[in-house]
């Protein structure tokens, strides 16, 4: 077997040694902050039970089903409720849905149906932190570590 080059400079790293094999396996699995973060798909029961949490729900509904209220953002809520009503996945980790969902919520924002707090903290539902081993997109196992370090396969 062998590994990475990118696993074998890593685990050279001062920071890892004298540390035991499944120390460091469990290090570089760790979710790390100072990685960016990835984009990550979202259920639509959880933005409806965080619409619900944060008291905003109510008022989607009632604008979609009033029919005196302003055509675009009775479509727009329409649209966000029936899509909410569906158990599914929002493909927020796809760049064209993630801007619809992005836009979506910044409408919601403008006419005062969604604070800023609350489209902030949907957005962030969208974003996952990442371990090395993640970001790298390497198997990073006490047996890696291991082999990267010298040992036999």
């Amino acid at each position: 077997m062998t590994v990475p080059q990118i696993l074998i400079d890593k685990v050279a790293e001062s920071q890892f040694a004298g540390k035991p094999d499944w120390e460091v396996s469990d290090m570089l699995n760790a979710v790390d902050d100072s990685l960016p973060t990835k984009k990550v798909p979202i259920l639509t029961q959880h933005v409806r039970q965080f619409l619900l949490g944060r008291g905003h729900w109510p008022a989607i509904v009632i604008t979609a089903d009033d029919v005196n209220a302003n055509p675009s953002i009775r479509g727009l809520c329409i649209i966000v409720r029936d899509t909410m009503k569906i158990d599914s996945i929002i493909q927020t980790d796809e760049t064209s849905a993630y801007n619809v969902a992005e836009a979506m919520l910044t409408s919601l924002e403008e006419v005062n149906l969604i604070t800023t707090a609350t489209k902030n903290d949907l957005i962030d539902l969208t974003n996952a932190k990442q371990s090395w081993a993640e970001y790298n997109k390497i198997e990073v196992t006490a047996r890696t570590v291991g082999i990267a370090r010298g040992g036999i396969a």
